[in-house]
């Protein structure tokens, strides 16, 4: 398969996946909805730095 096969194979994936997400939003009226946690969640570490302890400054 070449390469310009697969990327025309993707991009006709997810216009499929776009147009039932479309279809579900609108059928549910999901993006109409006004709840919100008014939280976020936590980001996750960068990679190579969760080993790292947080440095501390003694004064």
């Amino acid at each position: 398969m070449l390469s310009t096969e697969l990327a025309t194979w993707i991009r006709g994936h997810w216009g499929i996946e776009n147009l039932l997400h479309h279809v579900q939003g609108c059928t549910f009226r999901e993006d109409d909805s006004k709840v919100r946690s008014g939280t976020l969640p936590a980001p996750s570490p960068s990679p190579g730095t969760a080993h790292r302890r947080p440095t501390v400054q003694r004064g």
